[in-house]
């Protein structure tokens, strides 16, 4: 999904906004890293495929936390929501409740609460 939102951004129209050289170098490191681990546990024994899941969790929850706190703070300065769209953080807010339902039906599942 992040990958088709990333794309998507090339085609439309934004002015004189463009993506930061920050960002375009995490996204590389992340999901190059990505790619090799995912290679390395598949030809080894060292972690299991769905620790490596919940590290990426924890890599989408600092997205998250970049992505949203300077803005809210921005907004808490400007004392005006203009420009937010809260269609994105409900649906970013959906998906962290479905992922922690899926931790306990996971811990349910294994007896390891």
């Amino acid at each position: 999904m992040n990958f088709f939102s990333s794309s998507s951004s090339s085609s439309i129209q934004r002015g004189t906004q463009t993506v930061s050289w920050f960002s375009r170098i995490f996204l590389a490191v992340v999901w190059s890293a990505y790619i090799v681990i995912a290679i390395v546990i598949q030809f080894s024994d060292v972690i299991s495929l769905l620790t490596f899941v919940y590290v990426f969790s924890y890599v989408k929850l600092a997205i998250t936390l970049i992505k949203y706190i300077p803005q809210g703070y921005f907004n808490y300065q400007r004392k005006s929501t203009v420009g937010w769209s809260i269609g994105n953080i409900f649906l970013d807010f959906t998906g962290g409740l479905l992922s922690m339902f899926q931790m306990f039906l996971l811990a349910y599942n294994y007896s390891k609460w």
